[in-house]
Protein backbone atom coordinates (compact mmCIF):
# COMPACT_ATOMS: atom_id res chain seq x y z
CA UNK A 1 0.00 0.00 0.00
CA UNK A 2 2.93 2.30 0.92
CA UNK A 3 4.46 2.06 -2.75
CA UNK A 4 1.09 2.58 -4.31
CA UNK A 5 0.74 5.88 -2.35
CA UNK A 6 3.73 7.06 -3.77
CA UNK A 7 2.53 6.36 -7.14
CA UNK A 8 -0.45 8.74 -6.54
CA UNK A 9 1.62 11.38 -4.75
CA UNK A 10 4.31 14.03 -6.21
CA UNK A 11 7.53 13.66 -4.08
CA UNK A 12 6.72 17.07 -2.00
CA UNK A 13 3.49 15.59 -0.28
CA UNK A 14 4.25 11.72 -0.07
CA UNK A 15 6.11 12.74 3.32
CA UNK A 16 3.36 14.32 4.69
CA UNK A 17 0.90 11.62 3.85
CA UNK A 18 3.22 9.13 4.94
CA UNK A 19 4.46 10.15 8.42
CA UNK A 20 1.37 11.52 9.60
CA UNK A 21 -1.29 9.95 7.91
CA UNK A 22 -0.83 6.92 7.20
CA UNK A 23 1.77 5.40 9.43
CA UNK A 24 -0.42 6.13 12.35
CA UNK A 25 -3.11 4.00 10.87
CA UNK A 26 -0.34 1.19 10.55
CA UNK A 27 0.48 1.93 13.68
CA UNK A 28 -2.81 1.95 15.33
CA UNK A 29 -4.01 -1.22 12.99
CA UNK A 30 -1.49 -3.94 12.72
CA UNK A 31 -1.50 -6.86 10.05
CA UNK A 32 -0.62 -9.51 12.86
CA UNK A 33 -3.47 -8.91 14.81
CA UNK A 34 -6.61 -10.34 13.47
CA UNK A 35 -10.53 -8.62 14.21
CA UNK A 36 -13.30 -11.28 15.41
CA UNK A 37 -13.46 -14.40 13.82
CA UNK A 38 -13.24 -13.34 10.51
CA UNK A 39 -9.41 -13.92 11.29
CA UNK A 40 -8.63 -10.74 8.88
CA UNK A 41 -5.82 -8.84 9.95
CA UNK A 42 -6.73 -5.27 11.54
CA UNK A 43 -5.67 -3.06 8.68
CA UNK A 44 -7.64 -5.42 6.36
CA UNK A 45 -10.93 -5.47 8.49
CA UNK A 46 -10.70 -1.72 8.95
CA UNK A 47 -10.86 -0.67 5.40
CA UNK A 48 -13.33 -3.70 4.54
CA UNK A 49 -15.82 -2.15 6.91
CA UNK A 50 -14.54 1.02 5.89
CA UNK A 51 -15.48 0.38 2.30
CA UNK A 52 -19.03 -1.36 3.30
CA UNK A 53 -19.63 2.09 5.07
CA UNK A 54 -19.08 4.27 2.02
CA UNK A 55 -20.86 1.87 -0.92
CA UNK A 56 -23.16 0.25 1.27
CA UNK A 57 -22.15 -3.07 0.10
CA UNK A 58 -19.89 -5.69 1.84
CA UNK A 59 -16.71 -6.15 0.17
CA UNK A 60 -15.38 -9.73 -0.21
CA UNK A 61 -12.38 -10.62 2.14
CA UNK A 62 -10.31 -11.57 -1.03
CA UNK A 63 -10.89 -8.11 -3.01
CA UNK A 64 -10.33 -5.19 -0.38
CA UNK A 65 -7.40 -3.95 -1.61
CA UNK A 66 -8.78 -3.81 -5.28
CA UNK A 67 -11.95 -2.56 -4.38
CA UNK A 68 -9.66 -0.19 -1.81
CA UNK A 69 -7.60 1.23 -5.43
CA UNK A 70 -10.91 1.49 -7.18
CA UNK A 71 -12.11 3.71 -5.06
CA UNK A 72 -9.25 5.92 -4.79
CA UNK A 73 -8.99 5.98 -8.61
CA UNK A 74 -12.45 6.85 -9.08
CA UNK A 75 -13.36 8.96 -6.78
CA UNK A 76 -10.09 10.90 -5.62
CA UNK A 77 -8.02 11.34 -8.83
CA UNK A 78 -6.12 14.35 -7.74
CA UNK A 79 -3.19 14.98 -5.06
CA UNK A 80 -5.13 17.10 -3.13
CA UNK A 81 -8.59 15.19 -2.76
CA UNK A 82 -6.45 11.66 -2.22
CA UNK A 83 -4.72 13.58 0.76
CA UNK A 84 -7.78 14.13 2.08
CA UNK A 85 -9.17 11.12 1.96
CA UNK A 86 -6.44 9.17 3.60
CA UNK A 87 -6.54 11.84 6.33
CA UNK A 88 -10.42 11.24 6.41
CA UNK A 89 -8.91 7.18 6.77
CA UNK A 90 -6.64 8.50 9.37
CA UNK A 91 -9.99 9.85 11.63
CA UNK A 92 -12.03 6.46 10.85
CA UNK A 93 -8.83 4.43 11.97
CA UNK A 94 -8.62 5.74 15.35
CA UNK A 95 -12.77 5.41 15.60
CA UNK A 96 -11.96 1.79 14.74
CA UNK A 97 -9.08 1.46 17.02
CA UNK A 98 -11.46 2.71 19.99
CA UNK A 99 -14.18 -0.36 18.77
CA UNK A 100 -11.19 -2.79 18.86
CA UNK A 101 -9.53 -1.33 22.01
CA UNK A 102 -12.45 0.36 24.43
CA UNK A 103 -9.36 1.84 26.95
CA UNK A 104 -8.03 4.34 24.02
CA UNK A 105 -11.14 5.91 24.22
CA UNK A 106 -10.88 8.74 27.00
CA UNK A 107 -14.31 8.70 27.80
CA UNK A 108 -14.87 6.59 30.59
CA UNK A 109 -19.03 5.78 29.80
CA UNK A 110 -18.49 5.11 26.37
CA UNK A 111 -15.79 3.00 27.24
CA UNK A 112 -17.64 1.03 29.60
CA UNK A 113 -20.60 0.36 26.86
CA UNK A 114 -17.80 -0.89 24.41
CA UNK A 115 -16.24 -3.08 26.07
CA UNK A 116 -19.81 -4.54 27.17
CA UNK A 117 -20.31 -4.50 23.53
CA UNK A 118 -16.76 -6.27 22.73
CA UNK A 119 -18.31 -9.28 24.85
CA UNK A 120 -21.16 -9.24 22.35
CA UNK A 121 -18.75 -9.82 19.12
CA UNK A 122 -19.81 -6.08 17.75
CA UNK A 123 -17.86 -6.53 14.78
CA UNK A 124 -20.49 -6.98 12.24
CA UNK A 125 -21.72 -3.72 13.52
CA UNK A 126 -18.03 -1.62 13.06
CA UNK A 127 -19.33 -0.03 9.82
CA UNK A 128 -22.24 0.85 11.25
CA UNK A 129 -20.34 2.57 14.77
CA UNK A 130 -17.37 4.31 12.46
CA UNK A 131 -19.82 5.95 10.86
CA UNK A 132 -21.31 7.44 14.43
CA UNK A 133 -18.40 8.32 16.10
CA UNK A 134 -17.84 9.96 13.10
CA UNK A 135 -20.91 12.02 13.71
CA UNK A 136 -20.18 12.84 17.38
CA UNK A 137 -16.81 14.08 16.22
CA UNK A 138 -18.79 16.18 13.58
CA UNK A 139 -21.49 17.37 16.20
CA UNK A 140 -23.92 15.80 13.94
CA UNK A 141 -25.15 14.11 17.51
CA UNK A 142 -24.72 14.75 20.96
CA UNK A 143 -22.58 12.99 23.55
CA UNK A 144 -26.51 11.34 24.87
CA UNK A 145 -26.93 10.41 21.13
CA UNK A 146 -24.31 8.30 21.21
CA UNK A 147 -24.45 6.93 24.28
CA UNK A 148 -28.15 5.74 23.83
CA UNK A 149 -26.61 4.78 20.20
CA UNK A 150 -24.09 2.28 21.99
CA UNK A 151 -27.17 0.97 24.65
CA UNK A 152 -29.50 0.37 21.56
CA UNK A 153 -27.25 -1.05 19.62
CA UNK A 154 -26.59 -3.83 22.78
CA UNK A 155 -30.18 -4.19 23.04
CA UNK A 156 -30.36 -4.95 19.66
CA UNK A 157 -27.65 -7.56 19.49
CA UNK A 158 -28.64 -8.79 22.52
CA UNK A 159 -31.92 -9.79 21.77
CA UNK A 160 -30.89 -11.40 18.68
CA UNK A 161 -28.38 -13.66 20.27
CA UNK A 162 -31.12 -15.12 23.17
CA UNK A 163 -33.24 -14.78 20.76
CA UNK A 164 -30.50 -17.28 18.23
CA UNK A 165 -30.28 -15.26 15.21
CA UNK A 166 -27.98 -15.95 12.72
CA UNK A 167 -24.91 -13.11 12.39
CA UNK A 168 -25.02 -13.27 8.25
CA UNK A 169 -27.81 -10.84 8.45
CA UNK A 170 -26.23 -8.38 10.10
CA UNK A 171 -23.33 -8.36 8.08
CA UNK A 172 -25.18 -7.35 5.56
CA UNK A 173 -27.81 -4.80 7.34
CA UNK A 174 -24.79 -2.71 9.38
CA UNK A 175 -23.46 -1.80 6.05
CA UNK A 176 -25.99 0.45 4.76
CA UNK A 177 -27.99 1.31 7.74
CA UNK A 178 -26.84 4.67 8.18
CA UNK A 179 -28.49 5.73 5.36
CA UNK A 180 -31.81 4.57 6.25
CA UNK A 181 -31.60 7.42 9.65
CA UNK A 182 -32.80 10.29 9.59
CA UNK A 183 -30.30 12.21 11.88
CA UNK A 184 -32.61 15.12 12.42
CA UNK A 185 -34.64 13.26 14.84
CA UNK A 186 -31.45 10.78 15.27
CA UNK A 187 -32.30 8.51 18.24
CA UNK A 188 -36.25 7.88 17.61
CA UNK A 189 -35.43 7.01 13.88
CA UNK A 190 -32.48 4.77 14.76
CA UNK A 191 -35.20 2.91 17.01
CA UNK A 192 -37.51 2.98 13.98
CA UNK A 193 -35.19 1.16 11.72
CA UNK A 194 -33.47 -1.23 13.89
CA UNK A 195 -36.97 -2.80 15.01
CA UNK A 196 -38.05 -3.44 11.40
CA UNK A 197 -34.41 -5.44 10.58
CA UNK A 198 -35.23 -9.14 12.52
CA UNK A 199 -35.60 -7.61 15.45
CA UNK A 200 -37.27 -10.04 18.20
CA UNK A 201 -40.56 -8.98 20.20
CA UNK A 202 -41.20 -9.53 23.60
CA UNK A 203 -42.85 -12.39 22.65
CA UNK A 204 -40.72 -13.95 20.60
CA UNK A 205 -37.52 -13.68 22.81
CA UNK A 206 -39.94 -15.54 25.59
CA UNK A 207 -40.25 -18.29 23.48
CA UNK A 208 -36.77 -18.70 22.12
CA UNK A 209 -35.60 -18.51 25.26
CA UNK A 210 -37.69 -21.70 26.86
CA UNK A 211 -35.62 -23.75 23.92
CA UNK A 212 -32.58 -21.83 23.02
CA UNK A 213 -28.95 -23.46 23.76
CA UNK A 214 -26.83 -20.45 25.15
CA UNK A 215 -23.61 -22.37 25.96
CA UNK A 216 -21.20 -24.90 24.14
CA UNK A 217 -17.53 -25.24 24.26
CA UNK A 218 -16.67 -22.11 21.99
CA UNK A 219 -15.21 -19.52 24.14
CA UNK A 220 -17.55 -16.43 22.93
CA UNK A 221 -20.67 -18.13 23.99
CA UNK A 222 -19.60 -18.36 27.36
CA UNK A 223 -18.53 -15.06 27.65
CA UNK A 224 -21.96 -13.88 26.09
CA UNK A 225 -23.79 -15.75 28.66
CA UNK A 226 -21.77 -15.08 31.44
CA UNK A 227 -22.74 -11.12 30.93
CA UNK A 228 -26.31 -11.75 30.62
CA UNK A 229 -26.09 -13.89 33.65
CA UNK A 230 -23.95 -10.73 35.56
CA UNK A 231 -26.23 -8.11 33.78
CA UNK A 232 -29.91 -9.94 35.49
CA UNK A 233 -27.46 -10.33 38.59
CA UNK A 234 -26.51 -6.94 39.01
CA UNK A 235 -30.24 -5.69 37.99
CA UNK A 236 -31.58 -7.40 40.83
CA UNK A 237 -29.36 -6.20 42.36
CA UNK A 238 -30.30 -2.31 41.97
CA UNK A 239 -33.97 -3.62 42.85
CA UNK A 240 -33.24 -4.54 46.12
CA UNK A 241 -32.86 -2.41 49.98
CA UNK A 242 -28.99 -1.77 49.43
CA UNK A 243 -28.65 -0.97 45.54
CA UNK A 244 -24.95 -2.34 45.94
CA UNK A 245 -23.81 -5.99 44.55
CA UNK A 246 -21.72 -8.54 45.07
CA UNK A 247 -18.31 -9.68 42.78
CA UNK A 248 -17.11 -12.79 42.21
CA UNK A 249 -13.59 -13.40 43.75
CA UNK A 250 -12.41 -15.13 41.09
CA UNK A 251 -13.54 -15.39 36.76
CA UNK A 252 -17.02 -16.07 36.30
CA UNK A 253 -17.85 -19.73 34.88
CA UNK A 254 -21.10 -20.93 33.64
CA UNK A 255 -22.50 -23.99 36.06
CA UNK A 256 -25.40 -25.64 34.69
CA UNK A 257 -27.88 -26.64 37.31
CA UNK A 258 -29.12 -29.61 35.64
CA UNK A 259 -25.56 -31.27 35.14
CA UNK A 260 -24.40 -31.75 31.82
CA UNK A 261 -23.54 -35.70 33.05
CA UNK A 262 -26.06 -37.53 34.51
CA UNK A 263 -26.13 -39.55 37.45
CA UNK A 264 -29.31 -42.15 38.76
CA UNK A 265 -31.20 -39.63 41.28
CA UNK A 266 -30.67 -36.84 38.44
CA UNK A 267 -32.38 -39.40 35.73
CA UNK A 268 -35.14 -40.17 38.15
CA UNK A 269 -35.79 -36.75 39.23
CA UNK A 270 -36.12 -35.78 35.31
CA UNK A 271 -38.67 -38.38 35.12
CA UNK A 272 -39.52 -41.09 32.45
CA UNK A 273 -38.25 -38.50 29.48
CA UNK A 274 -35.51 -37.56 30.97
CA UNK A 275 -32.89 -38.32 28.04
CA UNK A 276 -35.40 -35.46 26.36
CA UNK A 277 -35.22 -33.41 29.13
CA UNK A 278 -31.69 -33.24 29.49
CA UNK A 279 -31.11 -32.55 25.62
CA UNK A 280 -33.49 -29.98 24.96
CA UNK A 281 -32.62 -27.89 28.37
CA UNK A 282 -29.42 -28.60 29.46
CA UNK A 283 -27.82 -25.28 27.66
CA UNK A 284 -31.26 -22.99 28.20
CA UNK A 285 -30.95 -19.71 30.57
CA UNK A 286 -32.94 -21.65 32.75
CA UNK A 287 -30.65 -24.28 33.48
CA UNK A 288 -27.52 -22.09 33.54
CA UNK A 289 -26.13 -19.83 36.44
CA UNK A 290 -23.01 -17.89 37.22
CA UNK A 291 -20.53 -19.32 39.58
CA UNK A 292 -16.35 -19.04 40.56
CA UNK A 293 -14.23 -22.08 38.69
CA UNK A 294 -13.89 -23.40 42.60
CA UNK A 295 -17.71 -23.62 43.19
CA UNK A 296 -18.17 -25.50 39.91
CA UNK A 297 -16.01 -28.07 40.60
CA UNK A 298 -17.90 -28.46 43.90
CA UNK A 299 -21.47 -28.50 42.53
CA UNK A 300 -20.79 -30.65 39.46
CA UNK A 301 -23.03 -33.92 39.18
CA UNK A 302 -23.99 -33.12 42.88
CA UNK A 303 -27.50 -34.27 43.89
CA UNK A 304 -30.19 -30.89 43.03
CA UNK A 305 -30.71 -31.27 47.11
CA UNK A 306 -26.95 -30.55 47.47
CA UNK A 307 -27.01 -27.78 44.87
CA UNK A 308 -29.56 -26.07 45.96
CA UNK A 309 -28.45 -25.85 49.70
CA UNK A 310 -25.21 -24.43 48.16
CA UNK A 311 -27.01 -21.79 45.36
CA UNK A 312 -29.05 -20.38 48.86
CA UNK A 313 -25.89 -18.88 50.53
CA UNK A 314 -23.98 -18.03 47.39
CA UNK A 315 -23.09 -14.33 47.24
CA UNK A 316 -24.43 -13.41 44.26
CA UNK A 317 -28.47 -12.29 44.34
CA UNK A 318 -29.28 -14.65 40.40
CA UNK A 319 -28.49 -17.62 42.87
CA UNK A 320 -29.46 -17.16 46.52
CA UNK A 321 -32.44 -14.73 46.30
CA UNK A 322 -34.18 -17.40 43.50
CA UNK A 323 -33.53 -20.81 45.11
CA UNK A 324 -34.15 -19.46 49.19
CA UNK A 325 -37.66 -20.28 47.39
CA UNK A 326 -39.20 -23.64 47.97
CA UNK A 327 -38.14 -25.78 45.30
CA UNK A 328 -38.29 -29.16 45.73
CA UNK A 329 -37.02 -30.10 42.29
CA UNK A 330 -35.24 -29.66 39.28
CA UNK A 331 -37.09 -31.23 36.30
CA UNK A 332 -38.78 -29.74 32.94
CA UNK A 333 -41.33 -27.41 34.59
CA UNK A 334 -38.79 -26.18 37.29
CA UNK A 335 -36.55 -24.70 34.45
CA UNK A 336 -39.04 -23.54 32.50
CA UNK A 337 -40.24 -21.33 35.40
CA UNK A 338 -36.97 -19.81 36.11
CA UNK A 339 -36.33 -19.32 32.04
CA UNK A 340 -40.05 -17.17 32.54
CA UNK A 341 -38.09 -15.07 35.90
CA UNK A 342 -35.13 -14.65 33.83
CA UNK A 343 -37.02 -13.68 31.10
CA UNK A 344 -38.90 -10.93 33.18
CA UNK A 345 -35.09 -9.84 34.34
CA UNK A 346 -34.59 -8.92 31.14
CA UNK A 347 -37.09 -7.50 29.61
CA UNK A 348 -36.92 -4.91 32.46
CA UNK A 349 -33.03 -4.55 31.39
CA UNK A 350 -33.49 -4.62 27.53
CA UNK A 351 -36.92 -3.14 27.10
CA UNK A 352 -38.12 -3.23 23.72
CA UNK A 353 -37.06 -0.40 21.06
CA UNK A 354 -40.70 -0.73 19.42
CA UNK A 355 -42.84 -3.07 18.11
CA UNK A 356 -41.30 -5.15 14.97
CA UNK A 357 -43.67 -5.01 11.89
CA UNK A 358 -45.98 -8.05 11.93
CA UNK A 359 -44.91 -11.02 9.76
CA UNK A 360 -46.57 -11.16 7.00
CA UNK A 361 -49.31 -13.75 6.66
CA UNK A 362 -48.73 -17.39 4.73
CA UNK A 363 -51.83 -17.71 2.97
CA UNK A 364 -52.55 -20.32 0.49
CA UNK A 365 -51.37 -24.43 0.03
CA UNK A 366 -48.15 -25.20 -0.76
CA UNK A 367 -48.33 -27.32 -4.38
CA UNK A 368 -44.45 -27.42 -5.15
CA UNK A 369 -41.34 -27.51 -3.77
CA UNK A 370 -38.20 -26.51 -5.99
CA UNK A 371 -35.02 -27.02 -3.99
CA UNK A 372 -31.64 -26.95 -5.79
CA UNK A 373 -33.42 -27.49 -9.47
CA UNK A 374 -35.21 -30.53 -8.11
CA UNK A 375 -39.34 -29.99 -7.82
CA UNK A 376 -40.80 -31.54 -5.12
CA UNK A 377 -45.11 -32.29 -5.24
CA UNK A 378 -45.99 -30.94 -1.38
CA UNK A 379 -49.32 -31.09 0.04
CA UNK A 380 -48.67 -29.60 3.46
CA UNK A 381 -46.76 -27.65 5.49
CA UNK A 382 -45.50 -30.45 6.81
CA UNK A 383 -44.11 -31.80 3.57
CA UNK A 384 -42.26 -28.63 2.80
CA UNK A 385 -40.44 -28.42 6.60
CA UNK A 386 -39.78 -32.66 6.28
CA UNK A 387 -38.42 -32.31 2.68
CA UNK A 388 -35.96 -29.18 3.19
CA UNK A 389 -34.72 -30.65 6.05
CA UNK A 390 -34.02 -34.03 4.12
CA UNK A 391 -32.10 -32.33 1.07
CA UNK A 392 -30.24 -30.65 3.49
CA UNK A 393 -29.36 -33.06 5.72
CA UNK A 394 -27.87 -35.51 2.77
CA UNK A 395 -25.69 -32.13 1.49
CA UNK A 396 -24.83 -30.51 4.53
CA UNK A 397 -21.79 -31.76 6.36
CA UNK A 398 -22.14 -29.89 9.09
CA UNK A 399 -25.63 -30.91 9.87
CA UNK A 400 -25.02 -32.61 13.14
CA UNK A 401 -23.93 -29.02 14.39
CA UNK A 402 -27.30 -27.47 12.86
CA UNK A 403 -29.52 -29.39 13.85
CA UNK A 404 -28.23 -29.02 17.68
CA UNK A 405 -28.83 -25.07 17.69
CA UNK A 406 -32.01 -25.76 16.57
CA UNK A 407 -33.39 -27.69 19.50
CA UNK A 408 -36.91 -26.52 19.38
CA UNK A 409 -37.04 -28.21 15.87
CA UNK A 410 -34.59 -31.15 15.64
CA UNK A 411 -33.63 -34.38 18.68
CA UNK A 412 -32.04 -37.31 18.41
CA UNK A 413 -34.59 -39.41 20.07
CA UNK A 414 -38.65 -38.77 19.18
CA UNK A 415 -40.79 -36.22 19.83
CA UNK A 416 -43.63 -36.77 21.75
CA UNK A 417 -45.98 -35.55 19.41
CA UNK A 418 -46.15 -34.45 15.85
CA UNK A 419 -42.82 -35.39 14.28
CA UNK A 420 -41.18 -37.23 11.05
CA UNK A 421 -37.66 -39.11 11.31
CA UNK A 422 -35.06 -37.84 8.79
CA UNK A 423 -32.62 -40.63 7.13
CA UNK A 424 -30.17 -39.56 8.92
CA UNK A 425 -31.69 -40.50 12.29
CA UNK A 426 -32.36 -37.01 13.66
CA UNK A 427 -36.24 -36.58 14.40
CA UNK A 428 -38.22 -33.13 13.16
CA UNK A 429 -40.95 -31.50 14.44
CA UNK A 430 -43.70 -30.67 12.38
CA UNK A 431 -46.81 -29.10 14.33
CA UNK A 432 -45.76 -25.85 12.95
CA UNK A 433 -47.19 -22.90 11.21
CA UNK A 434 -46.39 -21.83 7.53
CA UNK A 435 -44.79 -18.75 8.54
CA UNK A 436 -42.56 -20.72 11.29
CA UNK A 437 -41.74 -23.00 8.11
CA UNK A 438 -40.80 -20.93 5.92
CA UNK A 439 -38.52 -19.35 9.17
CA UNK A 440 -37.51 -22.92 9.72
CA UNK A 441 -36.42 -23.59 6.37
CA UNK A 442 -34.14 -20.42 6.02
CA UNK A 443 -32.70 -20.60 9.07
CA UNK A 444 -31.89 -24.02 7.38
CA UNK A 445 -30.40 -22.51 4.28
CA UNK A 446 -28.25 -19.92 6.12
CA UNK A 447 -26.71 -22.39 8.43
CA UNK A 448 -25.69 -24.78 5.51
CA UNK A 449 -24.78 -22.22 3.71
CA UNK A 450 -26.77 -22.45 0.75
CA UNK A 451 -28.48 -19.17 -1.18
CA UNK A 452 -31.81 -18.92 -1.34
CA UNK A 453 -32.39 -18.07 -4.57
CA UNK A 454 -31.87 -22.36 -4.71
CA UNK A 455 -35.09 -22.73 -2.62
CA UNK A 456 -38.37 -21.54 -4.09
CA UNK A 457 -42.37 -22.66 -3.24
CA UNK A 458 -45.20 -22.45 -5.51
CA UNK A 459 -48.31 -22.48 -3.28
CA UNK A 460 -52.06 -22.79 -4.67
Amino acid sequence: MRNYIAMRLPEKKQAHVFEELWSPIETMLQEKRTVGRSGLGELTAFLRHYLSLRTSTLISERHVYDRFRDRIENQFPNPDLFTDEISALKNYAEYYNRLLRPDAEPDREIQQKLKRLNTLEIATAYPFLIAIYNALQANEITRSDFLATLDISENYLLRRYLAGEQTNFTNKMFTSIVREINFRNFIPSLKQVLVTKNYPGDHRLRQKLQTESLYDKRQNTREKTALVLQTINQHLSRKSQSGAFTVLDGDPTIEHIMPQGLTDDWRHMLGENWYQVHDNYLNTLGNLTLVTGDWNSSLSNANFSIKKQKLMTHGLLINNQYFASPIQSWNESAIQHRTQFLADQLLEIYPAIGEPPAAKAVSGKPKNLIFLGETIPVSTWRDVAYYTAERVSQIADNFDSIAKQMPSYFSEREFQSACRKLSNGWWLYVNLSGHSVKGLCANLLELSGLPDTEWELEEE
